[in-house]
């Protein structure tokens, strides 16, 4: 279900990755009792972690966690007064089983006071990949892709399909998108109108009218014409 352990791991590894379960690096260790005061808190921006010690991903994954944490730590970070928390899936299985964890390491956001929409991240745990989808679904994303720029600026290079070019992509992608649904609804609208109003002859419908009534005048005219005449014959 979520892997098997592996053997070769470095004692220091090890020991800094049960130090981040026991809530020794900053995290708030989450369990069924305490799960929903601090996950769910209607005042805290939550960012909840759910592994297991016996995990290759979560045991890599630990270092990038406890940058995040202390990025919330930072006067200017966009994480600032996130709160980041554990759940260990080996234990909790009823947190597991509610959030539908099926992979490790499975990231949550409980954004506050609206924290019954929370979402599960989708993609590479890198800090800023991690870092911009905290901010978006935290109303954050403007201050994290400028931070993202600013990181990339001042190491002297620009990241082809980094996370805040991925970000103005998806941004753009959503105006198109508008722009087209937009100009699909006018043309449906003015479809719709169209049908509502009284047609408008051409010039060739008008001219073809006007000279039936012409030859049905001239035919009328041609019709007395010849009554007359034979009563005159009578």
């Amino acid at each position: 279900f979520f892997g098997h352990p592996t053997t070769m791991r470095s004692k220091t590894s090890i020991l800094f990755f049960i130090c981040m379960l026991l809530g020794g690096l900053g995290l708030e260790v989450l369990n069924s009792d305490n799960f929903e005061s601090v996950a769910l808190n209607a005042e805290k921006d939550v960012i909840v972690q759910f592994c297991r010690v016996d995990s290759d991903q979560c045991m890599n994954f630990a270092g990038t966690l406890n940058d995040l944490e202390t990025a919330s730590q930072a006067e200017d970070s966009v994480l600032k007064d996130v709160v980041l928390a554990t759940v260990d899936a080996a234990k909790e299985t009823d947190l597991v089983a509610k959030y539908n964890v099926k992979a490790l390491p499975t990231l949550y956001a409980f954004p506050k006071g609206v924290a019954a929409t929370a979402s599960a991240y989708r993609g590479q745990l890198t800090q800023d990949d991690v870092t911009l989808w905290a901010a978006k679904h935290f109303g954050r994303e403007m201050k994290a892709a400028e931070d993202v720029a600013e990181k990339d600026e001042k190491k002297g290079k620009k990241k082809k399909g980094g996370a805040k070019q991925r970000e103005l992509e998806r941004r753009s992608k959503l105006k198109k998108e508008r722009e087209h649904k937009m100009k699909e609804y006018e043309k449906y609208k003015e479809e719709e109108d169209d049908k509502d109003k009284p047609r408008k002859k051409s010039k060739k419908e008008k001219k073809e009218k006007k000279e039936k009534h012409e030859k049905g005048k001239k035919e009328n005219k041609k019709d007395k014409h010849d009554k007359t005449k034979g009563k005159d014959e009578l």
